[in-house]
């Protein structure tokens, strides 16, 4: 999911509002939002004006900030970059029994967003370890002690019967362990 833009009208560093770009996206909760502009302030470095606008969204209430730049002479901010810049992970509900595969899936879905993508395959794949072996031990009843011996392609062997799942997780087994 890719952040979105909203036009808001702002007064960064002169006395006229201008319209400028904001995420309408939370960077830490993922909801929808209207961010409240609650400060900002400003530094000139080699010509070019740089802006920092501090924001709560109404979802989370969690600030963020947006850097702006204008280059002097300029009557015309730019949006530059935001912080946090990731697209927090919103997985389903079902999921919630394995709060071990929800970590891991977050933190490699951050590395392949910065683009560690070779830390990001072998995190995927401890996450998939990490659902497979909490979904024997939580909803299918199996020993924590007998899972926890198996290897990846054990467990998908013996808990995952159907052939779609069993052939996409060894996928991700695979690619995870290149």
């Amino acid at each position: 999911m890719s952040n979105k833009f909203a036009k808001i009208k702002l007064k960064l560093n002169s006395s006229q509002d201008e319209i400028c770009d904001v995420p309408c996206i939370c960077p830490h909760c993922g909801a929808i939002m209207a961010p409240q502009h609650i400060v900002n302030g400003a530094a000139s470095h080699a010509g070019i004006l740089y802006m920092l606008a501090i924001f709560v969204p109404n979802c989370c209430e969690k600030p963020f900030y947006v850097v702006y730049t204008r280059p002097n002479g300029s009557n015309k901010s730019k949006y530059t970059t935001h912080y946090p810049n990731k697209t927090p992970v919103v997985l389903p509900e079902s999921l919630s029994f394995s709060p071990r595969f929800v970590e891991y899936y977050a933190q490699s879905n951050t590395a392949e967003q910065n683009g560690h993508l070779e830390l990001a395959s072998c995190g995927y794949r401890n996450a998939l370890e990490m659902l497979v072996k909490d979904f024997a031990v939580i909803k299918l009843g199996e020993s924590a002690e007998s899972v926890s011996k198996k290897t990846l392609v054990q467990a998908i062997e013996s808990y995952l019967p159907q052939p779609n799942l069993k052939n996409g997780a060894d996928i991700v087994r695979i690619l995870g362990n290149t």
